[in-house]
């Protein structure tokens, strides 16, 4: 299937974005991952401004790198270009999955200053405030969200866990 895709993205000079995601994906998904490394980064020389083409690389390294290696690239992506910024949900996933939260902390802390009315990305500060147990950072990054974003309904839920950590430290 992904050799017969990479014909069909080459023999399509325009509009083969999707066509190469695709491609890289399927990729991705099997034991060659390996392979598809070399279509990623030909996905990226052709759709440099593409988030998508950095974000098919994202899925062939998760399979073949090191994590760290994977949060090296997605921070490389955001800073090539500030539209990559879709990007951010699962950069931010794989630092929480990685426990990696200052690095995460810092990114999202850069995106602020750019945007700092995007109270998702004040509501993933507070996410990562929590994972370093900075629990009254937390707390003033969620009152934020809920104030000015209330439709953000998981800030509630995240309030409550910090106030149970904070009732449980001082039970100690």
């Amino acid at each position: 299937v992904a050799r017969s895709l990479f014909v069909d993205a080459n023999n399509i000079k325009e509009g083969n974005e999707k066509l190469l995601f695709k491609l890289v994906y399927c990729y991705s998904k099997t034991k060659y991952a390996k392979s598809g490394l070399n279509f990623a980064n030909e996905f990226i020389e052709r759709f440099p401004n593409s988030w998508s083409a950095y974000y098919a690389k994202i899925l062939i390294l998760e399979k073949i790198n090191s994590k760290n290696e994977v949060l090296d690239f997605y921070e490389y992506a955001l800073n090539q270009n500030i539209e990559h910024q879709y990007l951010v949900p699962t950069y931010i996933h794989d630092c929480s999955i990685l426990a990696s939260y200052q690095r995460g902390l810092e990114t999202i802390d850069k995106l602020l200053k750019i945007n700092p009315f995007d109270y998702m990305w004040v509501y993933n500060r507070a996410c990562m405030n929590f994972g370093l147990n900075q629990f009254q950072e937390a707390l003033n990054d969620l009152e934020i969200v809920i104030e000015k974003q209330p439709e953000i309904t998981f800030a509630f839920t995240l309030k409550e866990k910090i106030i149970t950590c904070l009732n449980l430290n001082e039970k100690d």
